[in-house]
């Protein structure tokens, strides 16, 4: 049986309130995608982010950089909620990876 630290585990808990829904202000921008648009063209109107989105991409950052650090020392248990909550993964190594997730 192996031992692990007491910071071992890690949870995330993303609650998809009405809040989430909010704008971060963080514009994305669309013709930076497509090269392809001709002059003349109307250029595209920035999008921005919701609070959620910047919430799920930060926490999984976070999983891609622990993955990658400790690759099988830590585990991370991701959960989801909006009206229920969702388990995305277990505790089970073969259910840590951002794939997974």
């Amino acid at each position: 049986m192996k031992m692990f630290s007491v910071s071992h585990k890690t949870a995330f808990v993303v609650d998809h309130c009405p809040y989430m829904a909010e704008s971060s202000r963080q514009q994305v921008e669309c013709d930076v995608l497509t090269k392809s648009r001709g002059q003349g063209m109307i250029p595209l109107a920035p999008v921005t982010k919701s609070l959620w989105t910047c919430a799920v991409e930060c926490s999984m950052e976070y999983c891609r950089i622990l993955y990658d650090v400790y690759p099988l020392k830590k585990l991370v248990n991701y959960i989801v909620s909006d009206s229920e909550f969702h388990i995305l993964n277990s505790w089970r190594q073969e259910d840590q990876s951002t794939h997974e997730v």
